[in-house]
């Protein structure tokens, strides 16, 4: 994984000049946050640990919830 670690220029005209947008993120969008596997309370984080390892995928999200 890389990224800029620092600031960068960009071509102000050309930008306007073609009506381009410009957004940043972090790897994923808060819409790509759908596959949720399982939820589990804190007390129950063995478990939670055991289901991600079996049952997550690439997009697949485990959620230990300090409440559940």
């Amino acid at each position: 994984m890389g990224g800029i670690m620092g600031n960068t220029t960009l071509p102000y005209p050309l930008l306007i000049g073609l009506s381009m947008t410009i957004f940043g993120n972090f790897i994923y969008q808060p819409d790509d946050w759908v596959d949720i596997v399982a939820k589990f309370p804190l007390e129950n984080w063995e478990e939670a640990w055991s289901t991600a390892a079996e049952k997550a995928g690439p997009r697949d999200f485990t959620i230990i919830e300090p409440q559940a």
